[in-house]
This record gives structure tokens, C-alpha cells and sequence, in this order.
């Protein structure tokens, strides 16, 4: 297996993801045996990052994941990267996107429950709410790294004119000019990386906007 960093930050992942959407049971029933099987033989294979989202399942991927990963999750928490991913709420009617500090704030705890772990590597708003505005949204993602719940923070499945919204100074939001990705939505990264996990001076500099494959 050949490894990277992701964008400009300190994660050093494999080149190969695992995407858990699937296990949310939304498309299909999850055998669970064979998730299980499938996740060690992934890490069996030298692929050490793992993306799921609230909305899989409303936990059910993450509580897959994290039950695959317990042995890893309690004693080599670091030898792994977990992805996960906030932001949609479902309601009778289906789903809604919600970038709200208060939804946000439920969804990571949410998360940090159903995956067993007391942090994520990359906690990203799932799609772009255009009903709440981007500084509060942006707040809670700095409160979730200043707190250590999240070491990285970004969004997902932005487009590029979304996130250059995201680097507008009036928005207060540490992003450098995004790039287009080949599938013409948006990736960018911070300028700085360096601080320990959860520490307020680092915490601004902790952004990444990358294209969601798994939607």
C-alpha cells in the first residue's frame, strides 16, 4: 500500500480509502459478518482510512465501523484515520441540510458515541446549508478542534464558487483559495498544520474542503 498526507495537513493516509456508506443500510441490508471481515481485511491491506457520515444509517454506519476498528480505536487510536461527516438532519419529510452550531454540536457527540472513540481526524459538513450562515457553522467546526473532537475540519461536496464563499473575510474563515478537483467540485486546505490536536492556536488552521465520493 502506498501513503500521503491529506492535502496540507499532518494525516498521513493511505491512497486507498474505505468509504462505509453502504453500511448505513440504506441501500440494501448490511450483512454485518461480512462488513466486519470486509473492514480488518481492508486494514489487513494496508488501508488505514476510513470514511462514514452521521447520515449512514443515522449511526448505523459509524457503529459498524467503530465495532470493526474497537481493538484499533483502544490501543492504537492513532495507527487509524476515521472520517466522518455532519450536517443533515432527517425529518418526516426526509432529509434536511443543517449546518447549525446546535445540530452540529448534537451530530459529533452523536458520532463520537456510535464510533466508540473520544476524537475523529476529519469532521466535514456533508453539503452546503445555505439557510445558516457560514460563520456559525464555521464556529462550531473551530470549537469541535479547540475542544479535541476533531483534529481537521472542512466541508464536503462544495463547489468551488461555494467554498471560495468560505474564504470570503467576511466570513472569518481561514481557507485559502480553493482548487478545482478533476470532478469539477472544490478542495482546499489551510496554509499552516502544525500544533497539537485540540490546541486553540492551531485550531484556525485546520480546514480542508474536499468532493465527497460517497455523496
Amino acid at each position: 500500500m502506498k501513503y500521503t498526507s491529506l492535502g496540507q495537513t499532518s494525516i498521513h493516509v493511505s491512497r486507498i480509502a474505505m468509504g462505509l456508506w453502504q453500511a448505513g443500510g440504506e441501500w440494501g441490508a448490511v450483512d454485518e459478518a461480512a462488513e466486519t471481515a470486509t473492514i480488518r481485511r481492508a486494514l489487513d491491506l494496508g488501508i488505514n482510512f476510513f470514511d462514514t457520515a452521521q447520515a449512514y444509517g443515522f449511526g448505523a454506519s459509524e457503529r459498524r465501523l467503530g465495532a470493526a476498528l474497537s481493538d484499533e480505536i483502544r490501543r492504537g487510536r492513532d495507527k487509524i484515520v476515521i472520517a466522518t461527516k455532519g450536517g443533515l438532519r432527517q425529518t418526516g419529510d426526509g432529509l434536511v441540510r443543517d449546518a447549525s452550531r446546535a445540530w452540529l454540536r448534537q451530530g459529533i457527540e452523536d458520532s463520537l458515541r456510535s464510533l466508540g472513540t473520544d476524537y475523529v481526524d476529519l469532521h466535514q459538513i456533508h453539503w452546503p446549508d445555505h439557510h445558516t450562515p457560514f460563520a456559525e457553522t464555521a464556529g462550531a467546526l473551530n470549537e469541535f478542534v479547540r475542544e479535541g473532537k476533531a483534529r481537521y475540519v472542512g466541508v464536503s461536496n462544495f463547489s468551488a464558487a461555494e467554498a471560495r464563499t468560505w474564504g470570503d473575510p467576511g466570513a472569518s474563515i481561514p481557507f485559502n483559495r480553493p482548487t478545482a478537483c478533476s470532478d469539477g467540485r472544490s478542495s482546499a486546505t489551510s496554509s499552516r498544520t502544525a500544533g497539537t490536536r485540540g490546541s486553540a492556536s492551531s485550531s484556525t488552521d485546520r480546514w480542508l474542503t474536499a468532493s465527497s465520493a460517497g455523496g
